[in-house]
C-alpha cells in the first residue's frame, strides 16, 4: 500500500510518530512529509521516503499569521475573557486562522501528488488539516492521529465546562451552566459556518486534539489499542 504521512512541525509530534512509521514501512511504501528542522529525527528509519515541506509555505504562513497576530499570544494562556460572545468570537477567529493557514500548504503538496502519484491512504497529524483538505479534494482515504490526551466530541458533550476550558484555555468558573451551553452552541455553529465558507468538511471543536476522521488513533497508546493494526 502506498501511504503518505503528513506530520506537524513540532519536535514532539515528529519524534512520537516514529513508532508507527517504523511499523508502517514494514509492509508499505511510506512517504513522510516533515519540516526541514526535524528531518534528522527520521533519518534512522530505513526504506522510507522523506519529503520536506517547502520554504515557500513558511513564507506564506507568515503573512497569514500577521493578520491574526493579536490572537496568537493568547494560545496556551488561561484568560478571564469578559463575555461569552467574546469567547465565541476568539474561538471562531482562531478556527478560521487554522483553516486559512492550512490552505497555504495545499498547492505545493497537491503538486507532489500530481508528480508522484496518489497514495492509497493519507495519515495525518491532527494539526495537519491541509492533509484532510487534500484527501477530500482528491478522494483519498484518510486516517488521523494525535498525541495524548485526545479529546473527542463525546467527551465534550459529557462535560462541556471541563473540556471547553481545557481546549480553549477559557476560565468558566463564574459562568452558569446555561452560559456554557450557549458557548458550546456558539462555537459549534460558528465552526460549521466557517467550514461552509471554505467549502470543507466540518472540523471538530477540539480540532487540535481530535482529527475527526472516520478512523483515528493516538500514538500515545499501545498500537494494539488503536486501529492502526489494520494496515500494518
Amino acid at each position: 500500500m502506498k501511504i503518505y504521512v503528513y506530520t506537524h512541525d513540532q519536535y514532539s509530534h515528529v519524534s512520537g510518530a516514529k513508532y508507527f512509521i517504523k511499523k508502517l514501512k514494514m509492509k508499505n511504501d511510506v512517504t513522510v512529509f516533515v519540516d526541514s528542522k526535524f528531518r534528522n529525527v527520521l533519518n534512522d528509519i530505513d526504506n522510507i521516503n522523506i519529503v520536506e515541506y517547502s520554504s515557500n509555505i513558511e513564507r506564506k504562513l507568515r503573512k497569514v499569521t500577521k493578520d491574526y497576530s493579536k490572537y496568537s499570544g493568547a494560545i496556551g494562556t488561561v484568560r478571564d475573557i469578559s463575555s461569552i460572545d467574546k469567547m465565541i468570537d476568539e474561538a471562531c477567529t482562531m478556527c478560521e486562522f487554522f483553516i486559512r493557514a492550512s490552505f497555504e500548504y495545499c498547492d505545493e503538496l497537491e503538486k507532489y501528488i500530481f508528480d508522484n502519484g496518489k497514495p492509497d491512504l493519507i495519515i495525518r497529524d491532527c494539526c495537519s488539516l491541509y492533509a484532510r483538505i487534500i484527501a477530500e479534494k482528491q478522494n483519498i482515504k484518510v486516517m488521523g492521529y494525535t498525541t495524548s490526551p485526545t479529546v473527542t466530541e463525546g467527551q465534550i458533550l459529557e462535560n462541556k465546562r471541563k473540556y471547553l476550558e481545557l481546549i480553549f484555555n477559557f476560565m468558566l468558573k463564574n459562568y452558569s451552566d446555561k452560559d456554557v451551553e450557549t458557548l458550546y452552541s456558539g462555537i459549534k455553529n460558528g465552526f460549521e459556518m466557517i467550514c461552509k465558507k471554505y467549502d470543507i468538511k466540518s472540523i471538530p471543536i477540539a480540532y487540535l486534539v481530535d482529527p475527526g476522521e472516520e478512523i483515528n488513533f493516538s500514538y500515545g497508546l499501545d498500537i494494539r489499542k488503536n486501529r492502526l493494526y489494520e494496515i500494518t
